[in-house]
């Protein structure tokens, strides 16, 4: 499992954690690694907007991968 800093491209699975339990089909997103919090999981600021809104989502590090 990659480490990742602030500025990291990277992508996120979306679906990711929003069902507890539940693994979704997975939806990798672009986004940028803000920080990597105490709890161990990443802030990624997503490249596209939700409603027309920036985008935030807070990932586990299994649910982050490099962008390619």
């Amino acid at each position: 499992m990659a480490d990742f800093k602030p500025g990291d491209r990277v992508q996120v699975n979306l679906t990711a954690g929003i069902v507890p339990g539940e693994e979704g089909t997975p939806d990798w997103q672009a986004g940028t690694v803000e920080q990597r919090l105490p709890n161990g999981l990443y802030r990624i600021l997503l490249d596209e907007p939700i409603s027309d809104r920036t985008a935030e989502k807070e990932a586990l590090p299994e649910h982050v991968r490099p962008l390619t």
